[in-house]
């Protein structure tokens, strides 16, 4: 995304902006409280679309857009990171996915409400980047219908303990550890793991 004037004057750190909805289908922002029509289309000149997005923002992207906007203090006071995460998990623009047969006892927690029959656009995010997540947990995550970071980053508790032993790890810790790391990715940042991911992938293309 372009700077915007001012950007590198301004307190905190800009949040990481897509210059496209994705699928070419933005959320309606207007559905937090806070969002005008006016900071809605501010919002989509910094990249920003989805609801997702700003779940992920950490408290340095809300000092920055704050600033920008020239209202600091508000969207802490308004909590628009938990108001679009809440909005995240609820969002429907897709056809509902059918169930996933599960084999063995009831897994506990809450099956995820925002699985999706498909990637995207056909264009799945690499789990493999998350640290823990190899091709075998990928492709159960796939088939359960997760195929983006910002998907694991929206899960509520219930659904990361549903998610945990899902994927064959009993507990919330390894879920939650890897939507700490989803975030950072979903907003498009690195971690220390998926750097070492994309330099083993480079080296291997040589």
């Amino acid at each position: 995304m372009p700077k915007v004037d001012g950007e590198d004057a301004i307190a905190g750190k800009r949040p990481a902006g897509f210059t496209a909805a994705r699928g070419g289908q933005a959320d309606d922002l207007k559905l937090i409280k806070g969002i005008g029509p006016q900071n809605e289309t501010r919002l989509h000149a910094l990249g920003i679309w989805h609801f997702s997005q700003i779940a992920a923002w950490t408290p340095e992207n809300v000092e920055w857009v704050g600033t920008y906007l020239a209202f600091p203090g508000r969207i802490e006071r308004e909590d628009w990171v938990e108001q679009a995460a809440a909005l995240a998990r609820t969002a429907t623009t897709v056809e509902p996915v059918t169930a996933v047969p599960l084999s063995g006892a009831a897994l506990e927690g809450k099956r995820p409400g925002n699985l999706l029959p498909g990637a995207r656009g056909g264009k799945p995010d690499d789990l493999g980047l998350i640290d823990g997540v190899g091709p075998a947990i990928a492709e159960t995550l796939n088939t359960l219908g997760i195929w983006h970071f910002d998907q694991i980053v929206a899960l509520g508790p219930d659904e990361l303990r549903f998610l945990a032993h899902h994927t064959g790890f009993p507990g919330r810790d390894v879920a939650e550890q890897w939507q700490a790391e989803a975030k950072i990715l979903a907003a498009g940042g690195e971690t220390e793991h998926s750097r070492e991911v994309k330099a083993k992938k480079r080296k291997r293309k040589r």
